[in-house]
């Protein structure tokens, strides 16, 4: 082909099964005798999932809150027009970690400046969606929605979550020497605190009240 097409366009082309090379065997097959790579087959990424304020529209620098769990996400939409985030983006845990390429270009707000917050759950995991996100393009913790999981009682659990050493220094590094040890003190605990921890209302105080550009 002398022409790009996404996986799906390709298969059909080829085989009149759209899912043949992504599902069927397909790409294997075409692997082993050496015509993958000349079949011109581009990789789209999946959709980055948002609710919009437009409230923000009009800002020369827009902020983008990531929250990784559905019921959160569902806490924050009812009030994120009284927020400063332009738009508040489901992350269904790391799944977004590729579609937030997409940001830019689903917004076609080419001269504006995106500044990108994150919170998840406090635990390893959370962590590391955090820790590779920010290696891929900057990301604030939202620190507010942290600060406020550290002053409950935590629950034990997870304990087969990996850690990244790289990961947790960095993560440890945005917060006070407090917060530190409180951080500390949880994971030798073997504790964690998942985002439902916050109360509907906890979450949408936090997230109207505070002044997201100081952070």
């Amino acid at each position: 082909p002398q022409i790009e097409a996404s996986i799906w366009e390709r298969s059909y082309e080829i085989m009149g099964d759209e899912k043949w090379i992504s599902e069927g065997g397909g790409r294997s097959f075409l692997q082993r005798i050496k015509i993958f790579d000349k079949l011109k087959i581009i990789d789209l990424v999946e959709p980055l999932m948002f609710a919009l304020n437009p409230q923000r529209i009009k800002d020369t620098t827009c902020y983008h809150l990531i929250v990784e769990n559905k019921t959160t996400f569902d806490a924050l939409a009812e009030v994120l027009p009284e927020t400063g985030f332009l738009t508040l983006i489901y992350g269904a845990g790391k799944c977004f970690l590729n579609s937030i390429t997409q940001l830019e270009r689903q917004l076609n707000m080419p001269h504006v400046q995106h500044l990108l917050y994150y919170f998840g759950d406090l635990d390893l995991e959370g962590i590391n969606i955090w820790y590779v996100l920010d290696k891929r393009r900057q990301a604030r913790l939202a620190l507010p929605f942290y600060q406020a999981l550290l002053r409950k009682n935590f629950h034990q659990g997870k304990e087969n979550q990996r850690k990244d050493n790289k990961a947790y220094e960095k993560f440890c590094a945005c917060f006070s020497a407090a917060d530190q040890q409180a951080i500390e003190n949880l994971f030798a605990s073997q504790g964690y605190y998942p985002q439902e921890a916050l109360s509907i209302q906890e979450l949408q105080d936090i997230g109207r009240t505070t002044c997201w550009k100081n952070i």
